[in-house]
Formats: C-alpha cells, sequence, structure tokens
C-alpha cells in the first residue's frame, strides 16, 4: 500500500482511493467491459475522531452508501437493521462456498421475519468498529450487487456492476462515533473477502491498489 498524490486526478473529489490492477469474489464483473483501474472518492471528516470517508452505490436498486474507511479491516459491513432493502440480497447458508470463503466458525437462527441480516442457518462473523474500539457478535455473511466507476486514469468513466460481492449485516449499534450518515465500514485488509480481494477477482486484476489520502477536510 502506498499513500501519494495523483494532482491529475484531483478534481475527482479532491483526493481518491484507487484500486489498480488489484486480487475472489464468487462471481465475476457482470459486464463485457474490463476496467484498468476502479477508483473511489475520499473525504476526510473531523469533527470528533478523524475519519476517511467514501462512498459507494449498493443494492438493487442502487443507492449511495456512505462508508468509514478501515485498512486493516478484514471485510465491508454495513447496518442491515435500518432501511436495508435490496431484490438482489443473498444470506450465506453454512456449508456453502461463501462460509468458507469468509472462515466463519459459526451460523445461527434468527427468529424474525426473514430481511437482510436476519435468516436461518446463516453464518455469523464479528464485525469491529475500529472508531468505537469495540466489537459486536451476531452479524450474517450475506451478497449483494454494488457498481464502482471505472477510470482511465484521468477522469471517472463507466459504472461497472459486481453483483455478488461479500460482506455483513451488522447491527446499528456499532455505527456509534461513525461520521453523521455513515452506513458502516469498509475494510481494505489482506483478507478473502476484503474489499480489494474480491474487486481484484471480479476484474482480473493483480494484488495491487494504491491509497491517497487528503490532508485537509473536504465533505
Amino acid at each position: 500500500m502506498a499513500s501519494c498524490s495523483f494532482h491529475s486526478l484531483l478534481f475527482f473529489s479532491s483526493v481518491m482511493i484507487i484500486f489498480h490492477m488489484i486480487f475472489i469474489i464468487p462471481t465475476q464483473a457482470k459486464t463485457s467491459f474490463l476496467p484498468r483501474s476502479i477508483v473511489l472518492p475520499i473525504s476526510k471528516h473531523t469533527s470528533g475522531a478523524i475519519q476517511y470517508l467514501t462512498s459507494i452505490k449498493r443494492r438493487t436498486p442502487l443507492v449511495p452508501v456512505r462508508l468509514t474507511l478501515d485498512l486493516g479491516g478484514t471485510f465491508l459491513w454495513v447496518d442491515c437493521e435500518k432501511d436495508y432493502v435490496s431484490l438482489t440480497y443473498k444470506p450465506a447458508h453454512c456449508g456453502s462456498a461463501q462460509v468458507s470463503l469468509a472462515r466463519s466458525k459459526s451460523c445461527f437462527e434468527c427468529y424474525s421475519p426473514p430481511r437482510p441480516g436476519c435468516y436461518n442457518n446463516t453464518c455469523d462473523l464479528m464485525s469491529y468498529n475500529s472508531v468505537l474500539g469495540f466489537a459486536g457478535n451476531f452479524n450474517q455473511v450475506g451478497q449483494d450487487a454494488i457498481s464502482l466507476h471505472s477510470t482511465n486514469r484521468s477522469n471517472p468513466t463507466k459504472l461497472i456492476s459486481i453483483p455478488n460481492l461479500l460482506f455483513v449485516c451488522s447491527h446499528v449499534f456499532l455505527l456509534s462515533k461513525l461520521a453523521t450518515g455513515v452506513k458502516g465500514i469498509v475494510g481494505l485488509g489482506r483478507t478473502k473477502i476484503g474489499h480489494p480481494f474480491q474487486i481484484a477477482y471480479a476484474f482480473s486484476f493483480h494484488r495491487k491498489f494504491v491509497v491517497c489520502l487528503p490532508t485537509s477536510r473536504r465533505l
């Protein structure tokens, strides 16, 4: 991982995180177009604990989801308790290939009506809020659609979709201390369900990405 400044790209949300020639996701990107790079905007939040934020379009129909970055985080987790509606959400059931990929060691039953984050016979991972310094149990692994901007290394271009990106459905209390409007944390760590790993596999990239962090607040 490298920290840098790409002046030719500063006009796009000032500074960005670039997944370039990056690395497994259960299904590959839903497109015949293979991008050279994927780009995400980054902003700096300075009210309270300093946080770096990005926004990703997820679910079906697509909605922008604001997330806090965690360079060492092991996966993407979002709050599914409040207003999570999607036609493409799929739970990761115990014994599935997705569970093996996530290295989940436990399953649990959910006795409420089925919804994202609450299905029977579904695997569990512990979600960690690195800003709060607190982790929570009983967070179900699932899959859903995500769309990201490709780039020609100077301008964002096409919006590219990945149909089944693995993530964890967490609980609303884990959003404590995160910036206003944030719905979860995107982990950039070296795991098979980390964001760089899944994106790279989807687009046949090499395992490499670059992060450029802003030095001033730009929200």
